[in-house]
Parts: structure tokens; C-alpha cells; sequence
């Protein structure tokens, strides 16, 4: 059971976490809006690609 709070505190900090930093990152783009809206899809899937490689560690712990 406690490892399941764990894993739960762990997902939502990381989609917390990418949640705002996707929004500073558009507020203060050094790039132009269209290729900031480009860019946001493929920084989603490398997260998503990197929390899911990551979730097995925090689970056997």
C-alpha cells in the first residue's frame, strides 16, 4: 500500500511538473509562436517516453 502512495505522489509531481513547465516555457519562448506550437507535442512525448522508462524503478522500490 505505501508503495502505492508512492508511485501515485511520483506520477502527479511529474505531471504537475510538466504541466508548468510547459506554460513558463510558452511564456517565455525565445521562439516564434508557431514553432513553439511545433515544439510542445514532441516535448510531451519525450516526457511521457521518459516517465514510463522511469515508472518500473520507482515501482520496485
Amino acid at each position: 500500500m505505501k508503495n502505492l502512495n508512492v508511485l501515485s505522489s511520483f506520477l502527479c509531481g511529474t505531471v504537475v511538473g510538466t504541466t508548468v513547465s510547459a506554460v513558463l516555457r510558452v511564456l517565455f519562448a525565445p521562439d516564434k509562436g508557431s514553432n513553439t506550437r511545433i515544439a510542445i507535442p514532441d516535448r510531451i512525448k519525450e516526457s511521457r517516453k521518459e516517465t514510463k522508462e522511469d515508472s518500473p524503478e520507482i515501482i520496485s522500490k
